[in-house]
C-alpha cells in the first residue's frame, strides 16, 4: 500500500493520539483520584467513627465520676453527723452504734476515695483520647478535601484534554488518504492498536520480535510501501523512515 514517508509519519502520529484519548477515556472512566477519595472518605468516616466511640466512653465516666462525687459528698456528711453526734451523746449504746457506723464510714471513705481517684485516672485518660481523636478528623478532612479537589481538577483537565486530541484527530484523519485510514480503521477495531513503530526487530503493534527473513522482506521494500507485520497485520513504520 503506497503512502509517502512523510504521511506514514502522520499516521503514527494519529496512532499516538488515538492511544492517548483511550488512556484518557479510560482514567476518566475510573481515575485513579476517583480510589483516592473513596480510600480518603473511609479514612475519614473511620476515624468519626473512633472518636464518637472514644466520646461516649468519656461520657459514660465522666457521669460514673460525678456520681461517686455525689457518694462520697453523702459520706462526708454522714461522717461529719456521726462525730458531732458522737459529742452529744450521752448512752453507752447509742455512742456503740456511733462509733461502729462511723467506722463502717470511714471504710466507704476509702473505697469511695479510690474509686473517684481510678474513674479521675480514666476521665483524664479518655479526654487525651478524644482530643487525638478530634486531631485525627480534621487531619482525614483535610485529606479527604485535598483528595475531592485533586479529583475535581483532574477531571476537569480530562475534559478540557478529550476535544482537544479529538480535533487534533480529526485534522490527522484529513491529512491522510482516505484508503490508508480505512485500513487502519480496520486494524484498530480487530487489536485495538492499528498502526505502530518498527524498532528494530520489535513490532509496535503486537510487541513481538520478528524474524531475519521477515525483517529482511520488510528492510526491502521502498520507503513510499507502507509495510504490514506479517505476524498480526498492522501497519508498520519503519524507524529509518521517522529522521
Amino acid at each position: 500500500m503506497k503512502c509517502s514517508p512523510v504521511l506514514q509519519r502522520l499516521l503514527l502520529d494519529l496512532a499516538d493520539v488515538d492511544a492517548a484519548i483511550v488512556a484518557a477515556e479510560h482514567r476518566n472512566s475510573e481515575p485513579s483520584t476517583d480510589r483516592h477519595v473513596k480510600i480518603q472518605q473511609r479514612h475519614y468516616f473511620e476515624a468519626r467513627s473512633t472518636a464518637a466511640r472514644a466520646r461516649l466512653a468519656l461520657e459514660d465516666f465522666e457521669r460514673e465520676l460525678q456520681r461517686a462525687r455525689g457518694e462520697l459528698a453523702f459520706l462526708e456528711r454522714r461522717q461529719a453527723h456521726d462525730e458531732e453526734a458522737v459529742h452529744v451523746a450521752h448512752e453507752a449504746e447509742v455512742l456503740r452504734d456511733l462509733h461502729h457506723d462511723l467506722h463502717s464510714v470511714e471504710r466507704l471513705l476509702d473505697n469511695s476515695r479510690r474509686r473517684i481517684r481510678h474513674l479521675e485516672e480514666q476521665v483524664s485518660a479518655y479526654q487525651a483520647q478524644v482530643a487525638n481523636c478530634d486531631a485525627a478528623v480534621k487531619h482525614t478532612q483535610r485529606e479527604l478535601d485535598g483528595a475531592v479537589a485533586a479529583l475535581d481538577k483532574y477531571t476537569a483537565d480530562i475534559a478540557s484534554a478529550l476535544p482537544k486530541m479529538r480535533a487534533e484527530r480529526e485534522a490527522l484523519v484529513e491529512s491522510l488518504p482516505s484508503y490508508v485510514v480505512d485500513v487502519y480503521e480496520e486494524i484498530r477495531e480487530e487489536q485495538g492498536v492499528g498502526a505502530g513503530r518498527l524498532i528494530g526487530p520489535n513490532c509496535g503493534v503486537c510487541r513481538m520480535d520478528l524474524s531475519t527473513g521477515q525483517l529482511h522482506a520488510i528492510h526491502s521494500a521502498p520507503p513510499d510501501e507502507l509495510v504490514r507485520c506479517p505476524e498480526c497485520g498492522g501497519l508498520l513504520v519503519r524507524s529509518d523512515l521517522m529522521r
